[in-house]
């Protein structure tokens, strides 16, 4: 029962992230930059891992789309060292 909250829990909080980060003016300032960074970090950190919560095939793709990250320094590295990780996986 708890496996199965904390699926939902993931599923949920991803598909909040998304939405966030879709917001047509997600990095239309500093303080929206800096957030919109946060929320791909915590995408890729849901792949690494948690993927078996969300299918992860699919949400890679659009992951993707969100690079660059380039404002937050202390994010970075965890999205592309995720990225470091689906090169190396997928070649």
């Amino acid at each position: 029962m708890r496996f199965t909250l904390a699926l939902r829990f993931i599923s949920d909080a991803l598909e909040r992230l998304a939405a966030m980060i879709n917001q047509p003016d997600a990095r239309s300032t500093e303080e929206g930059i800096a957030a919109t960074e946060n929320a791909i970090s915590a995408v890729a950190k849901i792949l690494k891992y948690n993927a078996e919560a969300v299918d992860a095939n699919a949400v890679i793709p659009t992951f993707l789309s969100w690079l660059p990250v380039w404002d937050d320094s202390d994010e970075t590295p965890y999205v592309y060292g995720y990225f470091a990780d689906l090169v190396e996986r997928y070649g």
